[in-house]
């Protein structure tokens, strides 16, 4: 299953939680495969990095909850 993070509008005008956030979706998925973890494609990557630069707020489930055979690309 995926790993969200979630951060809340008002943190996510701060550097610290940009630079953070810029390398939990740039940099660090190249330690994914290193801790055990099967990475996602780079264009999802790139859509939720888009999704927090657009500080596009709320869960891509829209609370319906996960649904079986949806992609995490599909989702953002």
């Amino acid at each position: 299953r995926p790993i969200f993070i979630y951060v809340s509008r008002a943190e996510a005008d701060r550097k610290e939680v940009q630079d953070f956030v810029r390398y939990y979706l740039g940099a660090g998925t190249k330690l994914v495969n290193e801790v055990g973890y099967i990475g996602l494609p780079a264009a999802t990557y790139q859509l939720a990095t888009q999704r927090f630069d657009a500080r596009t707020a709320g869960s891509v489930f829209g609370g319906a909850g996960s649904k079986v055979g949806v992609t995490v690309h599909d989702l953002l």
